[in-house]
């Protein structure tokens, strides 16, 4: 198992030790959302300062189970709202350094 800890509490999640290393973040967010009923796209996930990626392995991060502990960030769905709206207007405006 290894350890969340947020604003509510700890939450520990069982894993088979073999499957941590391949564990993605994305997945980690899938058990905390049935765990505690908080959307993957509310979640933010620490480690070690940084926020961890979806498409990343706990492995990637260096991440222990025996050791570690993972933050865990709810942002409000208006937060949630911004990040949004600011990424698509990254992507929309993104064509001016284009060759």
């Amino acid at each position: 198992f290894f350890q969340v800890v947020y604003r509510g509490g700890t939450l520990c999640l069982e894993e088979p030790l073999e499957d941590i290393d391949t564990l993605t973040i994305a997945s980690v967010k899938a058990r905390l959302r049935d765990e505690i009923g908080v959307p993957k796209s509310r979640q933010r996930l620490f480690f070690a300062g940084q926020q961890l990626e979806d498409g990343n392995t706990l492995e990637d991060y260096g991440f222990s189970c025996d050791r570690d502990i993972l933050y865990l960030e709810i942002v409000s769905e208006s937060d949630e709202a911004k990040t949004e709206d600011t990424e698509s207007k990254v992507s929309s405006d993104s064509s001016w350094y284009s060759d």
